[in-house]
């Protein structure tokens, strides 16, 4: 190891991993560390903590670009936002998750399992707020225990009418329906695929990057929290992301408004804006859900 370290000094210009990609690998070690410290395989006489609980690198850029406000105005009048253009099988995922991907900066597996019981009302005047929450038996995941967060829904969201489609799942379906079910756990199709499609929908309308993806909205969002001044500790609660030795590890739906109150996120996100982005023409024209989709 110290070779190594060495090398990297010298050769600073190397390509090297990114931080997501080692922390993955990392995982996968502590995966087999756990499973053997379970199966007898470590003495029982030996003092034994997990060496790998703690040893995470902090994750900054993925080396996508953001998109240009260009590429987001060619994007969102596109045939699915304009003339109600679904793919086969992915149904208003195909509507609402570039959308939610613009604006809380959720994750794609996140998104796609929101139920309408997560999107709930908060803060003094029920506002509406996304809750990011594990349910194994649902096969809902999240990718680190810090992903377990409650963000408001912007109020672009609310003009562009995500309560009036979410009150409508519900009334359709109950308060435990997924809000995607074509691409919701353990579904047929799966939020893998449906990001395969968005990727070919990107091609379509001429963004070309390959390095431009689903993901790369979360990184736009982040970009647009720190051009609003928010600060790091804040954006970082929002998104979901974990700082090694942090408070923010205590992190979830009621620690975030205990810590920071209502007023101070709402506000955050309500501060994130895409200067140039015109979405007028998405007021109220979302569009309605098909009835009796069951969870």
């Amino acid at each position: 190891m110290p070779e190594l370290v060495e090398w990297g000094r010298e050769n600073s210009k190397a390509p090297k991993l990114l931080e997501g990609t080692i922390n993955k690998l990392i995982g996968g070690v502590q995966t087999v560390s756990l499973w053997a410290y379970s199966h007898g395989l470590i003495p029982d006489e030996t003092i034994w903590s997990d060496p790998f609980a703690r040893m995470r690198l902090e994750e900054g850029d993925t080396g996508r670009d953001t998109f240009t406000t260009e590429e987001l105005q060619v994007l969102f009048r596109s045939p699915v936002f304009t003339e109600g253009e679904r793919p086969a099988g992915l149904g208003e995922a195909a509507y609402w998750l570039p959308l939610l991907g613009l604006l809380p900066g959720a994750r794609r597996g996140e998104l796609a399992g929101l139920t309408a019981a997560d999107v709930q009302a908060a803060g003094p005047n029920c506002e509406a707020a996304l809750r990011f929450e594990k349910d194994k038996e649902r096969g809902k995941s999240l990718k680190t225990k810090q992903s377990a967060r409650i963000v408001p829904v912007h109020p672009e969201l609310i003009r562009i009418g995500f309560e009036q489609y979410v009150d409508e799942v519900r009334r359709n379906s109950g308060d435990e329906a997924w809000l995607f079910p074509e691409i919701a756990p353990q579904s047929k199709y799966g939020a893998t695929d449906w990001s395969k499609w968005f990727s070919s929908c990107l091609r379509a309308v001429g963004i070309s990057d390959p390095k431009k993806v689903f993901h790369t909205f979360r990184g736009g969002f982040v970009d647009a929290l720190r051009m609003a001044g928010v600060d790091d500790e804040l954006k970082r609660a929002l998104v979901g992301h974990a700082r090694k030795g942090s408070a923010h590890d205590a992190y979830g739906a009621k620690a975030m408004l205990r810590r920071f109150g209502w007023q101070r996120l709402s506000q955050a996100v309500a501060s994130v804006t895409y200067p140039g982005l015109n979405l007028d023409h998405l007021a109220g024209n979302a569009p309605a859900t098909q009835p009796k989709h069951r969870g």
